[in-house]
């Protein structure tokens, strides 16, 4: 008897040491890391991105800081974390989007944590959902501080639910220090701590959550006030004139437009629309379900907290969208953990019947198919190729003939990070039989124009123009 309770005990012990095996929800975050990879290899840089890399070229210490703050609603923090690789591979995709991959991978296994947390039935599902959701796709694929700043969203967000579960000093301490690194990565990645702390004063008559309370208040107003001493000194130093893609304010209509029709949200696209008010109507039922005793108290005080979150986020970013001339919606982007983990919630108290259990699956899996089938058109449509637009600059420069980067300003870092040599021909004057004028893609029609204009003027002709990478390139040449 002895014999056989020793050898049960010892399998038992060989059973818990052995290494678990990979879930699935592990294997499918590296494939999703692989598919990364790929991305960012085949994706030539964007202007956006090329703007952040231009930080740590040609380094030094006060041009680096200078090029941050000049920027307009930046934070430093992604700038660093970005540098050491910058400063060995100056204008390489992987070496600008390694952090962006690295961290769109950690924020993967942060959200799966997130489900567990909160008990969600198909987590793997809501797993793959965040991944592939049009406008977290896109972040996780750009050399940006949008990545840095989900993960530490995400780690806030864990954070805050520990402080909901024991309140405590350090349990503050960790909070608050990861919201005001956030607010030092982007800082519109705080608007959901605004909402946690709002919607959990729905529960202030209960003594645990008034405790929670006072220890959620100082994280959250202290790190706002750590802040604040930057965006003071850096906001006034920002550029009026910094490069931006046209229309880029927030209104209702383009930040919906930006859950699904990346390529151009100024433009309708119906499944943009029906797929954010999908999720719109399943995060209302996850909301509508905290007001029901379906799941434990705890579990619904946790959800009804991330509605706060969604709701400040939401709300915010179209205020100051309407206001801020440079400023874009996809900031809603720190809003979609939360409302991905409400739809699956709603879907599942909606669907809590044993018999209309896989209703939940469907509306899952019907919101991903259709977020799929935005993120393969995002991926073949036509991209910004500044080192192709450089390229084919170069070839048009013989004989007697001069460059000018059309709009002045950073046009000119654009081109020669990625082809030095054409600073050469830069035109300084105008005494030459042929003008190339390189735009890039965010040359607005009127400076176009006005540069054409010039030359015509001058009693230049057009001799050819090709579209390259979303710029282009005109040749003018003297008429006599």
């Amino acid at each position: 008897m002895s014999v056989a309770r020793d050898t049960r005990q010892t399998a038992d012990k060989r059973r818990t040491s052995a290494p678990h095996p990979l879930t699935f929800g592990t294997w499918l975050i590296v494939a999703y890391g692989a598919l990364l990879l790929a991305i960012d290899l085949f994706i030539p840089l964007r202007v956006s991105e090329i703007l952040q890399i231009l930080a740590a070229w040609h380094f030094t210490w006060d041009k680096f800081v200078g090029w941050i703050v000049q920027t307009p609603g930046s934070a430093p923090l992604a700038y660093f974390v970005q540098l050491p690789l910058l400063l060995i591979w100056p204008h390489g995709c992987l070496a600008a989007r390694f952090p962006t991959l690295i961290f769109s991978v950690g924020c993967c296994f942060l959200f799966l944590a997130l489900t567990k947390k909160l008990s969600l039935k198909r987590p793997e599902l809501a797993l793959a959902l965040f991944m592939f959701v049009p406008i977290q796709f896109r972040i996780a694929s750009e050399a940006a501080p949008f990545e840095l700043a989900l993960f530490l969203s995400l780690t806030a967000t864990l954070s805050f639910l520990d402080l909901l579960k024991r309140p405590g000093p350090r349990e503050s301490i960790v909070y608050g220090t990861l919201l005001t690194l956030a607010l030092y990565t982007e800082p519109y990645s705080f608007l959901p701590a605004i909402g946690y702390l709002l919607f959990l004063l729905r529960f202030v008559n209960r003594a645990h959550e008034r405790r929670v309370i006072w220890f959620a208040l100082p994280a959250t107003a202290f790190s706002a006030a750590l802040f604040f001493p930057y965006y003071a000194w850096a906001h006034p130093q920002a550029s009026g004139s910094w490069l931006g893609a046209a229309a880029s304010t927030a209104n209702v209509s383009q930040t919906i437009q930006l859950f699904g029709s990346l390529a151009d949200a100024t433009k309708i696209n119906w499944f943009s629309w029906a797929l954010f008010f999908v999720l719109v109507a399943g995060g209302i039922a996850g909301v509508w379900s905290t007001f029901r005793a379906v799941y434990p108290l705890a579990k619904r005080i946790n959800l009804f907290c991330l509605a706060g979150g969604i709701l400040s986020t939401i709300s915010i970013v179209l205020v100051i969208g309407a206001l801020s001339e440079h400023f874009h919606g996809i900031e809603v982007v720190w809003a979609v953990p939360a409302l991905i983990i409400l739809f699956f919630a709603g879907a599942e108290w909606l669907f809590r019947r044993t018999a209309l259990a896989i209703g939940s699956v469907v509306a899952g899996s019907l919101v991903l198919a259709i977020s799929i089938w935005f993120d393969v058109n995002y991926l073949f449509a036509p991209k910004e190729d500044l080192p192709a637009e450089a390229a084919a600059a170069l070839p048009q420069l013989k004989g007697d003939s001069c460059l000018v980067f059309v709009s002045q300003g950073v046009s000119r870092q654009l081109f020669l990070l990625f082809k030095p040599e054409l600073g050469q021909y830069e035109c300084h004057d105008f005494f030459h039989r042929r003008i190339v004028m390189a735009s890039h893609p965010y040359v607005r029609p009127d400076q176009q124009e006005d540069a054409e204009a010039f030359f015509r003027g001058l009693g230049f002709h057009e001799k050819s123009r090709s579209n390259v990478g979303g710029g282009q390139i005109v040749v003018d040449e003297d008429s006599q």
